[in-house]
């Protein structure tokens, strides 16, 4: 029987695509059909390597653009992992049956995590959960060039919106407490934060790697690392893809909204600010506190997290 042809559209964000990986395997494991991926031209890294799709389209800026090449693939279907205004529009151009990821803008919590109900979107289709959890595939020339031979924590500092991470006085009091050699991962925007705790910490084993990695080398270093501690930010998704033990920290975004680390099969902890008990706003772009949510975390429990997972 012929392969269907479809289309998978998630434009963003890193987290986002990580998440859709276990539709794109569900999909080509079931030999039924050929799997296409449509995301914005900054995210080819994060499916470059995955095996379970057969070809990438790229947005690069218009929808026009795109859309011929696209309208040329004549697919039989389209699954929309995105479902916003852009991915509507789309979607409507190409007139072609499509299946949508269904979102719940105005709850603040959600039963259901966003891996399944990604897959929700496929029912009709008879797709079920493997429980095999997040894939990310590195390249294979990364994975040979890794030579760090200590055991070490990747400590990912960053994130899209400021309000989502610890500040550099909780992550100095942390690291001067800890006696482990720590990797910083962070774009650019955490390049100082980086060197401020560098320079400030009694932990002379930290290095700041903030700014100066792709994200196929920041993966690398955190498929290698023992412990990863993050913020509510897409290379947790990354890390739980690994299946490595993860601290993560929650303050204006919550746990209850569905995006926390899936199924790692290993030792994942959350560590929750009690300033308030339900979600600032759902992506952490607005924080109802003065001092960060974030930072009523205690950094006691931070390091009593560190220790039973780093000391097994």
């Amino acid at each position: 029987m012929e392969e269907l042809k479809i289309l998978v559209i998630r434009f963003s964000s890193i987290g986002d695509i990580v998440l859709t990986s276990p539709i794109l395997r569900l999909l080509n494991s079931s030999k039924k059909y050929e799997v296409h991926f449509l995301t914005k031209n900054e995210y080819y890294s994060l499916v470059s390597e995955n095996p379970n799709i057969h070809k990438i389209h790229l947005l690069k800026d218009s929808l026009k653009n795109i859309f011929f090449d696209l309208k040329k693939e004549n697919f039989d279907f389209i699954i929309d992992l995105h479902n916003n205004i852009r991915s509507n529009i789309l979607t409507f151009m190409l007139f072609k049956k499509t299946f949508k990821l269904k979102k719940n803008l105005f709850n603040k919590t959600n039963n259901i995590h966003i891996a399944e109900r990604y897959l929700l979107a496929l029912k009709k289709l008879q797709i079920k959960n493997d429980n095999l959890g997040l894939d990310f595939f590195l390249s294979k020339e990364l994975e040979k060039k890794f030579n760090y031979n200590e055991n070490f924590i990747a400590w990912c500092i960053g994130s899209k919106h400021d309000n989502k991470k610890l500040s550099a006085n909780k992550i100095l009091e942390v690291s001067n407490t800890i006696n482990y050699p720590i990797i910083f991962v962070g774009g650019s925007d955490d390049i100082e934060i980086g060197d401020y705790i560098l320079n400030q910490s009694s932990n002379k084993k930290i290095k700041n790697f903030c700014g100066s990695l792709s994200i196929q080398e920041t993966a690398t270093i955190i498929k290698n690392c023992n412990l990863l501690i993050t913020n509510d930010t897409g290379f947790m998704h990354i890390g739980a893809s690994f299946k490595i033990p993860i601290i993560s920290l929650w303050g204006c975004t919550k746990p209850d909204l569905g995006y926390t680390p899936y199924q790692t099969n290993n030792h994942s902890i959350y560590i929750v600010s009690e300033k308030y008990v339900d979600s600032c706003h759902r992506y952490g772009k607005k924080c109802r506190s003065i001092t960060k949510c974030i930072d009523y975390i205690s950094t006691q429990k931070l390091k009593q997290a560190i220790e039973l997972i780093f000391c097994k």
